[in-house]
């Protein structure tokens, strides 16, 4: 269904807009990175649910794969060792642009 229903919107979108086109996929995305990594973007945005090494796998040098250290799990729960941990493994796996995987959710509690 994604590639007869999304996929021709996408790549539509990617060929009239002009600049750099970064989509973010929430959830697992594996199933449609194949067609993703030929809609026309530059970046395709992935959260923790998406094997870094695999997804690498499937999208090669096509488009480069962004993201992918938890924002809920890692970076507003646990300190900076098991962040710099899980960001070295993003990189190791094969992440071209390390970023959280998905938004980082409002702290009501925190004072800044």
């Amino acid at each position: 269904m994604f590639e007869t229903s999304v996929f021709p919107l996408y790549t539509k979108f990617c060929r009239e807009v002009k600049g750099l086109k970064i989509l973010h996929m929430c959830g697992d995305a594996t199933a449609v990175l194949d067609p993703l990594a030929d809609a026309g973007f530059e970046g395709i945005s992935i959260e923790e649910k998406v094997g870094v090494s695999f997804a690498k796998e499937i999208v090669g040098n096509r488009v480069r794969l962004i993201g992918n250290v938890s924002p809920s799990d890692t970076l507003l729960t646990k300190g900076t060792d098991a962040v710099m941990i899980e960001a070295v493994a993003c990189l190791e796996d094969g992440i071209d642009i390390l970023a959280p995987g998905c938004g980082l959710a409002p702290i009501p509690h925190l004072k800044i």
